[in-house]
């Protein structure tokens, strides 16, 4: 759309196999683009009335499993502690060892720091059970346990009711609205995907359970990891009714495209009351961009940020190796067209791609099993980072903070450019130390120069991404942690 306001009279232009989403958009706002697509990207999705019926349905059975996991069970702290840490369930991990997810070994001390943690999602009744070892003190609480089915079943109603609402009047007042209100299309489809009656049911049940812990267990400061997700403004709001401070903590870099991040004059969107950072990175990024003038900030540091020595390689013996992290589906898509516009990308190293360990693998099923049809010396990882580390040459990564977590390792990291439109990096956008590759061409040179780069050339670039990556996820601060979450 920008190029053509740049280039007025210019020849037609041709978009060849769009996506579905950008098919009915440039249909809509620029109708002189002939578009073409797949049977998939010319075929219609599923109405608007469908979709909401289907996510009604997640939502009721997810009511149903909550109630059958943590009904009849008591939500009683039963400590000391004066700070409660807020956690989600994390696929592939046990519900002890959720926490360690977001704060790694910040809060390994948690008891004498006067910290408890409470789990804000179903967990399952027969792996509690089943855990290994006895119910301990430090143990987490589950947030849900003793829901009872009037107070599940009131709160998927409203749920249900206010998602309805939005999406009938939303499309409406977007329309009024300046910059893209010019499009009807777009408006529709936002209420239609990103309003969602399961995740307003979960954060009602949050918001009252969470309140209801807070007065019954004293608790003085709610501490979470801080993402612009809407939980979090169900704990905050939860918080104000008790009068508990609130401290977000940020476990990962993000990027300029979350401008949730940003406070506005205007905004009513409730924000913590302080927040930690997991780099010193962060403090210039909040206090600028995100306009986040007096609140307090802390560096409480990370796990992640511990650097360690690159393991001593044997001699090299054929060909170098890289691993790619991936973190989104789009990234796997961008990735096969280049591989089909440069297939020498793989000439002289081979190539393995990691996706997203904590997303559902069907996600990326598709797109990687069409890779793997037209270039079947592409390898698929399914073990964990340090085994990648341990096993690869150098980590390559776009949007995922993976990659600095491996050159932390002792990797050494290649930034690759596999954003479709908006940029994401984890490297608040100066990506030079990482040899970035922003298209096929620089990708098939920088693998090139791996594999014929010498151990000098290597341990050389590993110290410039190391003192990179430190700003972004500095070493952990106990100190600090202690005195944020110590409450008066």
């Amino acid at each position: 759309m920008r190029w053509l306001e740049e280039n007025p009279g210019a020849p037609g232009l041709a978009v060849v196999d769009a996506s579905p989403d950008v098919a009915r958009h440039l249909r809509e706002m620029a109708p002189e683009i002939r578009v073409t697509g797949t049977g998939e990207a010319a075929g219609r999705t599923s109405s608007a009335a469908v979709r909401f019926i289907r996510l009604t349905i997640w939502a009721w059975r997810d009511m149903i499993a909550m109630i059958r996991n943590h009904r009849g069970l008591q939500c009683r702290p039963g400590t000391t502690a004066r700070a409660l840490l807020l956690v989600q369930p994390v696929r592939g991990r046990p519900f002890r060892d959720a926490h360690t997810y977001f704060f790694t070994t910040l809060l390994d001390e948690r008891s004498a720091a006067g910290v408890a943690v409470a789990v804000t999602g179903t967990v399952d009744r027969a792996a509690r059970a089943a855990a290994p070892g006895s119910v301990e003190q430090s143990d987490p609480l589950c947030l849900f346990d003793g829901v009872t089915p009037g107070e599940a079943l009131t709160a998927f109603i409203a749920a249900v009711v206010y998602a309805a609402r939005v999406r009938l009047h939303l499309p409406r007042a977007g329309a009024q609205a300046r910059g893209i209100g010019h499009t009807a299309l777009f408006w529709r489809r936002f209420a239609n995907q990103l309003v969602d009656p399961g995740e307003l049911f979960h954060a009602l049940i949050v918001r009252s359970r969470l309140a209801r812990l807070i007065s019954g267990g004293g608790f003085r400061k709610v501490v979470f990891p801080y993402e612009e997700k809407g939980i979090e403004r169900a704990v905050i709001q939860a918080c104000a009714t008790q009068q508990a401070a609130t401290l977000g903590y940020v476990p990962h870099p993000q990027h300029r495209l979350l401008v949730a991040l940003q406070d506005r004059r205007a905004s009513t969107c409730p924000k913590p009351d302080g927040y930690a950072l997991c780099g010193n990175a962060y403090i210039d990024f909040f206090r600028t961009w995100a306009a986040k003038t007096s609140a307090p900030l802390a560096v409480w540091g990370s796990g992640k940020g511990i650097v360690e020595a690159a393991e001593p390689r044997p001699a090299r013996q054929g060909r170098r190796s890289v691993v790619l992290a991936l973190s989104h589906p789009e990234e796997v898509i961008l990735l096969g067209i280049w591989l089909k516009c440069r297939p020498d990308i793989t000439r002289e190293v081979d190539l393995a791609l990691r996706p997203y360990p904590a997303a559902d693998p069907v996600l990326f099923d598709r797109a990687l099993t069409e890779i793997r049809r037209t270039h079947p010396a592409v390898a698929v990882s399914t073990g964990d980072l340090r085994s990648d580390v341990r096993h690869h040459d150098a980590v390559a990564f776009c949007a995922t903070s993976a990659g600095l977590e491996a050159v932390i390792m002792g990797a050494v990291g290649l930034f690759v450019d596999l954003t479709d439109g908006f940029p994401i990096n984890p490297c608040f956008d100066d990506t030079s130390a990482f040899r970035p590759s922003s298209t096929a061409g620089e990708l098939a040179g920088n693998l090139a120069w791996l594999a014929q780069a010498d151990e000098d050339a290597l341990h050389n670039l590993r110290t410039r991404q190391i003192a990179a990556a430190s700003q972004i996820f500095g070493p952990p601060d106990k100190s600090a942690v202690l005195q944020s979450v110590r409450c008066p």
